[in-house]
């Protein structure tokens, strides 16, 4: 973690010229879009302590999706509210934040807005107060979006991907 710390707080420093190595470094946790649920929930516990790491359990369903998914973390189990017919990115990704929310944080990175995968940074909830006094909150938060049940990520319209990054990059400009 300490690392991951340090490498945002190198790219938060000066954006432009450490954006190509901390992309292609290993803090962020990159999710396709078609990623199965199962491999997004290893990507982020790959990030975590071991000991702080959740249980996924499977269990089958009769509804069209085929299959419920539990999480489990320090005796608290919850199954991931998943629509009728389908498991998604959005809605699993919520569900490690909030298993995790005492914790640790789950941050979209922004700058991946547009594509067809996404990046995403798990830090925990003193480093990001620790990023945002000494880079500054709004900073912080124009390249990392905390996820919250309200944020719409993989499930964002052309219209809304375009209009969020038209405003990033007029805020950019400021």
């Amino acid at each position: 973690m300490k690392g991951c710390y340090e490498q945002i707080g190198a790219f938060l420093q000066n954006p432009l010229e450490e954006q190509e190595i901390f992309e292609d470094g290993d803090v962020l946790v990159w999710v396709d879009w078609k990623e199965c649920d199962e491999a997004t929930i290893d990507y982020f516990n790959e990030k975590l302590f071991p000991k702080d790491q959740i249980t996924v359990t499977f269990e089958t369903t009769t509804e069209a999706r085929g299959v419920d998914i539990f999480l489990q973390h320090n005796g608290v189990k919850m199954r991931i509210p998943y629509h009728t017919d389908y498991t998604e990115r959005d809605i699993t990704i919520k569900a490690m934040q909030q298993m995790m929310a005492e914790h640790y944080q789950i941050r979209w990175y922004m700058e991946s807005l547009g594509g067809d995968t996404l990046a995403f940074v798990v830090l925990t909830n003193d480093a990001w107060a620790q990023l945002e006094a000494t880079y500054g909150k709004a900073k912080v938060l124009h390249y990392f979006t905390p996820v919250t049940s309200a944020l719409k990520m993989f499930n964002m319209s052309m219209e809304e991907v375009e209009g969020l990054l038209a405003a990033r990059a007029q805020s950019n400009d400021a």
